[in-house]
């Protein structure tokens, strides 16, 4: 990572003019990042409290030891339109604005500008700050950044993470894709109620999600459909993973009115090995794969 601590640097850099507004506005903190490998390729020097080090990623700014779930970079880069959002750190309020560029070069890469909207640390935890709603708000932008890409019931990612986060990942390949659905679960729906179906759903995933290593996402994906991405798993130990979870889900029960309702599931899978096909393409096969496991067990 390059620190610069000129305009002419950033405007060399930028191979565009750098208008005073942007630095009366964004307090001179400009920051070029590469969302998606989470790197910063450039900032300008450090002007609102803000620590740089050299080889950090994106993120650690934020006191933050993974990519934030509100993403607004690579969101930017994606959907190529200027995305904000509001971040906090040590008690203090940033706005972050992200607008994708292209270098010189012809790279595409992202301009994130911010701006300090406050200047006196709130002493979370303490809460020995006079405007105790204001520590409210800063809760509640975390949480608000880390529900943008969460399912509100189960909590697992929704379908925008797999399209703006994912897509990527996966058709680079040397990953696995389970596609998880409950059976018959209209059938509980209709017996017991959607209260009841929504608490299996919560169950389930937490079931699985407890039999899951730390780095697997699990994305809901429809009502009773769920995506699990293994990342660097194979197809012969997708098959064991498989085999676990769905004895897991046997052993698990939802206990209701002095009932325990047991529940299935079916899991189709597809592996890929290399980058030549599309999300869409990959997605077609592993809901394949998982509606024939469905129909081999109808017709068992």
């Amino acid at each position: 990572m390059k620190i610069i601590t000129k305009r002419e640097e950033l405007k060399a850099y930028l191979g565009a003019e750098v208008q005073e507004l942007l630095f009366s506005i964004y307090d001179g903190f400009v920051r070029v990042i590469d969302p998606v490998k989470n790197s910063v390729e450039v900032t300008t020097s450090d002007l609102i409290g803000l620590q740089n080090k050299p080889g950090s990623t994106c993120f650690e700014i934020w006191n933050k030891n993974k990519v934030c779930s509100n993403c607004t970079s690579l969101r930017a880069m994606v959907n190529n339109e200027p995305i904000s959002k509001i971040e906090t750190r040590d008690g203090l309020v940033y706005l972050v604005h992200s607008i994708p560029f292209k270098l010189p070069e012809g790279r595409k890469v992202v301009l994130e500008v911010l701006k300090s909207l406050t200047k006196i640390p709130v002493q979370l935890g303490i809460y020995n700050y006079p405007d105790t709603d204001f520590i409210t708000l800063l809760h509640t932008v975390d949480r608000l950044n880390e529900r943008v890409y969460r399912d509100a019931l189960t909590n697992a990612f929704n379908r925008e993470y797999l399209t703006v986060k994912l897509a990527d990942l996966i058709t680079k390949g040397n990953c696995t894709l389970l596609m998880v659905d409950i059976d018959n679960f209209k059938r509980i729906n209709d017996t017991y109620g959607h209260p009841v179906g929504d608490a299996i759903l919560k169950k389930c995933v937490g079931v699985i999600s407890s039999h899951l290593r730390y780095n697997d996402i699990i994305v809901r994906y429809g009502g009773d459909e769920f995506l699990i991405v293994l990342v660097n798993i194979g197809n012969k130990e997708a098959k064991e993973i498989i085999s676990r979870l769905q004895q897991a889900v046997k052993d698990d029960s939802f206990e209701y009115e002095n009932m325990s309702i047991n529940y299935d599931v079916s899991i189709g899978s597809y592996t890929v090995k290399k980058r030549n096909l599309d999300l869409a393409e990959i997605m077609k096969r592993v809901d394949h794969s998982m509606y024939e496991v469905k129909r081999q067990k109808q017709s068992m």
